[in-house]
């Protein structure tokens, strides 16, 4: 999720979960479409709630890249987790 700019400069990369399994809210499904690298084992879905720190060294490889239009659409809902309530 961290951009190339924060990469370069961190000793982190910010990642999102990814699952198999439907998650009950703030999810983004995920396919082979939504790739342009790499590829899935299966249909999944990245959790928005699900943000972790990495630190780079603890990556062994990349799966894929994801893109652009469904990288907005992640962002969106993160934005969309951390808006203000409009009740």
């Amino acid at each position: 999720m961290s951009n190339s700019r924060y990469n370069r400069i961190s000793r982190d990369v910010i990642v999102m979960k990814i699952t198999s399994r439907k998650p009950k809210l703030m999810e983004v499904s995920l396919k082979n479409d939504d790739l342009l690298a790499g590829s899935l084992d299966h249909p999944s879905y990245v959790q928005a709630d699900g943000i972790y720190a990495l630190e780079k060294e603890l990556i062994c490889k990349s799966i894929g890249v994801v893109r652009p239009e469904k990288m907005q659409e992640i962002r969106g809902l993160v934005l969309d987790l951390f808006s203000p309530d409009r009740e």
